[in-house]
């Protein structure tokens, strides 16, 4: 059955979006289709505003960030790319820039967590885990580093 369309608010971690999404379409619950803008006839031809929306969503992105780049005293660097090429990577960069912040939140967590333990070397560590006495709650990582 098709219903109309709904938007949808999904929570999770960022790290699993595409994972939930494909189960989710795959029990029927959603179909996910690329957005191709709006389509209009001219003189016999299909023009798709696809392209347009997305310069328009990459310029929203950069006037939110140019404030800040400004107050920080960042320039304007010289750049060759193509206004398409732009267009395509200011999202995906907006993306990576969103999980470097996501991971910095939760890195801090963890430090917060940590500091009433003191400072401990690497092989302080190594040798608790040796001795067997080692609970993992998720805060490490199952195997430490070599170095």
């Amino acid at each position: 059955m098709i219903s109309r369309m709904k938007k949808l608010l999904l929570v999770g971690p960022q790290s699993s979006k595409e994972n939930a999404l494909g189960l989710l379409q795959k029990v029927g619950l959603v179909e996910i289709e690329s957005y191709k803008g709006k389509t209009y006839g001219i003189d016999g031809r299909t023009v798709s505003t696809a392209k347009a929306d997305a310069a328009m969503m990459a310029i929203r992105i950069i006037d939110r960030y140019v404030t800040q780049a400004e107050k920080e005293g960042a320039k304007r660097p010289e750049d060759d790319q193509t206004a398409e090429t732009l267009v395509e990577e200011i999202p995906r960069l907006e993306a990576e820039y969103k999980k470097c912040k996501e991971q910095k939140t939760i890195l801090e967590n963890k430090l917060q967590f940590l500091e009433p333990w003191g400072v401990f070397s690497l092989k302080d560590i190594r040798r608790i885990e040796e001795a067997g006495n080692v609970s993992n709650s998720g805060m490490f990582p199952r195997k430490l580093p070599t170095k």
